[in-house]
């Protein structure tokens, strides 16, 4: 295959290159981040309500860690930006702007590593893959979510660049890194496991030396899990694999949230990527003559997730990722094929490329199933910052609320009790003990609980929030704290 000659480009270096893309990547992400919503359910009340809870004390606790099944190694890392940012400005969404900027810094060890992947062939390479590893719209979105899945996807990618790299060139080092970011990697999603193995297999083989210490580097990253656990979580170290395996996968639990034929991940990508797969497709196999093991790995990640039962799209994110750098590889190699030689043809094919992988995230952000999660949780965010917008605020009641699971301590950010009066039949106890709450959330259908307490406002069809005026006085029985309530219920 032809080689560009880049006598006229010195100026674009690998250093100057790599740091342009990252600022690229900086700057969409941040705009990305700036619509304050949240992707799943399990982005509050897995993750950043226990790193509230970790740098403020009071928290609502999901079923989850009550079982014991979540490691604490996502909130524990959280919790420091989010005690720094109330510190600074106390009174503003800094508390929640800092932790989300941190893990927008970290996703840039995505964009990081695929452009170094690039380096080893081309600087066009590393152009193409860095370029697209930095627009493109699920990293874009996904780049401040408080997940397992995008977190994992960054340890992933450095680890992968570590032991892609010529065998010779490898030092003990290089693997006892790689080992860390994939015991770290496991700790934070240890569905991965499965892709972990295959990219260990392929890069250690038979050499039992590369293999001491990458597995010397994956007990260090799992030891910081244990420590964490054991110091913040209360429990020991890593029983929250062992229980989330018995309690998912064995007892069958997260079925219960809805299961999904084998093969529909493979519809999802095909809805997302829709006509742009008839491209993406053939460019996958094209750049995985230049990276199989990464092609490996995302396929034996789709099939190892494919045989659980509940499925959600964000579960085989790195899968993703790693067919989209694929191809993104592949596209570069499209180009220089298509010049041969010519620089003039060259340009004009960079350009043509530049601006499909642009059309193609664009399409994938605003004409897929993506569009609507840019706006998912944000009525439930605007109404909790409502409720607690007042700092005279002594109590928060949900009356009927639309399920159970609604009260959050990271948006309401007030150091109140949080009541739950969940059914109808409740409604005679709210009435009796409402002088120990003065604010009101429920449905819009539902109504003031009682004359005095007078609507604040509605977010959307989902929530309203109302509020009456004096103090706080006597109490509520513990059937109705919002905490027990919910261990009753089983949420």
């Amino acid at each position: 295959m032809p080689v560009p000659n880049y006598s006229k480009f010195a100026w674009c270096t690998p250093v100057r290159l790599t740091v342009a893309v990252l600022l690229l990547a900086l700057a969409l992400r941040l705009l990305a981040m700036l619509p304050v919503n949240f992707h799943h359910p399990d982005e509050v009340w897995q993750y950043l309500e226990p790193a509230y809870h970790l740098a403020f004390g009071h928290w609502v606790v999901a079923w989850e860690y009550r079982d014991g099944i979540r490691t604490w190694l996502i909130p524990a890392m959280l919790a420091g930006p989010m005690w720094l940012g109330n510190l600074i400005d106390p009174g503003s969404q800094l508390y929640l702007t800092l932790p989300r900027l941190l893990l927008v810094l970290l996703s840039l060890s995505i964009v990081v590593s695929a452009t170094m992947m690039g380096l080893r062939l081309s600087r066009l390479h590393a152009a193409m893959a860095g370029l697209v590893m930095a627009t493109w719209a699920e990293l874009l979105y996904f780049s401040s979510r408080a997940m397992s899945e995008p977190v994992s996807v960054a340890l992933f990618l450095p680890a992968a660049l570590l032991l892609t790299g010529e065998r010779e060139r490898r030092s003990r080092m290089s693997y006892l890194a790689a080992g860390i970011l994939l015991g770290l990697c496991f700790s934070v999603r240890f569905q991965l496991a499965p892709a972990l193995a295959v990219l260990a297999l392929w890069a250690c083989g038979a050499r039992w030396r590369a293999w001491s210490w990458l597995v010397a580097g994956a007990l260090l990253g799992l030891g910081l899990d244990a420590v964490v656990d054991a110091l913040v979580g209360g429990h020991p170290p890593l029983r929250w694999i062992y229980e989330n395996f018995r309690i998912n996968l064995v007892e069958k639990k997260s079925a219960s949230f809805g299961t999904e034929p084998w093969y529909w991940y493979l519809q999802q990508i095909g809805g997302l990527w829709k006509y742009t797969s008839l491209v993406l497709v053939p460019l996958i196999f094209l750049g995985a003559r230049r990276y199989p093991v990464l092609l490996a790995v995302a396929l034996v990640n789709v099939l190892a997730h494919s045989l659980i039962p509940h499925k959600e799209y964000r579960f085989i994110l790195l899968s993703a990722v790693l067919l989209v750098l694929l191809a993104a590889i592949g596209s570069a190699d499209l180009m220089l094929r298509w010049a041969h030689g010519d620089q003039q043809k060259l340009r004009r094919n960079v350009l043509i490329g530049i601006a499909f992988w642009c059309l193609a995230s664009w399409l994938l952000a605003y004409h897929s199933p993506l569009k609507r999660f840019w706006k998912s949780g944000r009525p439930l965010i605007e109404a909790m910052q409502l409720a607690g917008a007042d700092p005279k605020a002594c109590g928060l009641a949900l009356y009927q609320p639309p399920y159970p699971l609604t009260a959050n301590y990271v948006y309401y950010h007030r150091d109140t009790p949080i009541y739950l009066f969940n059914t109808p039949e409740d409604r005679g106890a709210a009435m009796r003990y409402r002088g120990a709450f003065d604010t009101v959330l429920s449905l819009p259908g539902v109504g003031a609980l009682s004359p005095e307490y007078a609507l604040l406002g509605c977010t959307s069809k989902e929530y309203c929030v109302y509020r009456r005026p004096g103090e706080c006085s006597g109490t509520v029985p513990e059937d109705y704290d919002g905490n027990v309530a919910l261990e009753r219920l089983g949420k």
